[in-house]
């Protein structure tokens, strides 16, 4: 069997850009980074532009009046700023430390998944390698059970009768090669699993898999 090799920083370099985890870290530093702005922008004084017009009919008469509403002949108008800013400010001030604690926290999450993505690949990669060498291993005493067993049937073949003793070592031999095959495909399968744990700590699985994900926009689907 082809060995499937893999390069430690080529694996690292893929999880740290494809994994889920990390990028999910990821948007929670840019969520916790505006809401730190937004945050700082709460804490800033507020001045307000304040406009309004006013058209009036003075008419005595419904007509007239709706008339000299038409004509603008009579408009009031009022242009004022409003200025307020809290004694203290305590509200946004408080506001803006928990939005900076809240990004530390984002910070420390999305450090703890990159360090985790790099323990889970170097994990795995350590797996491959052992679940390999255990292939050879399990072929080895696999070719090891059958040489015994072939040379056993050798020997029957130059006796003239068979005792019990020698039957029962040849039924022993032969479940000896039996239980070496099982446990050659079965180091086998558990490579192969070990290489579906590799793509799924460099959150390459669905790639890997040929699985194509889609996910829409509901701002650009128009729902």
């Amino acid at each position: 069997m082809e060995r499937t090799r893999f390069r430690s920083c080529d694996a690292i370099s893929t999880a740290v850009e494809q994994s889920p985890t990390i990028t999910q870290a990821l948007l929670g530093v840019d969520d916790a980074s505006i809401r730190q702005v937004v945050a700082d922008n709460g804490r800033l004084p507020n001045l307000n532009l304040n406009a309004q017009m006013q058209y009036n009919g003075l008419e005595q008469g419904y007509g007239d009046s709706w008339q000299e509403l038409a004509e603008a002949g009579f408009v009031n108008y009022l242009v004022g700023l409003s200025f307020s800013q809290p004694i203290g400010n305590r509200a946004p001030e408080a506001n803006y430390r928990r939005a900076l604690l809240q990004r530390s926290q984002a910070v420390l999450a999305y450090r703890s998944a990159v360090q985790n993505s790099i323990f889970f690949v170097k994990d795995a990669l350590r797996g491959v390698d052992a679940q390999y060498r255990l292939i050879e291993q399990t072929r080895a005493y696999r070719l090891a059970q059958a040489e015994n067993l072939r040379a056993l049937l050798v020997d029957e073949q130059t006796i003239a009768t068979l005792t019990p003793e020698f039957l029962a070592l040849k039924f022993q031999r032969q479940q000896e090669l039996a239980s070496a095959q099982v446990q050659e495909i079965q180091s086998l399968v558990d490579y192969n699993n070990s290489i579906a744990q590799l793509w799924n700590a460099m959150g390459t699985g669905l790639q890997m898999n040929r699985v194509e994900l889609q996910v829409s926009d509901p701002v650009e689907s128009g729902q």
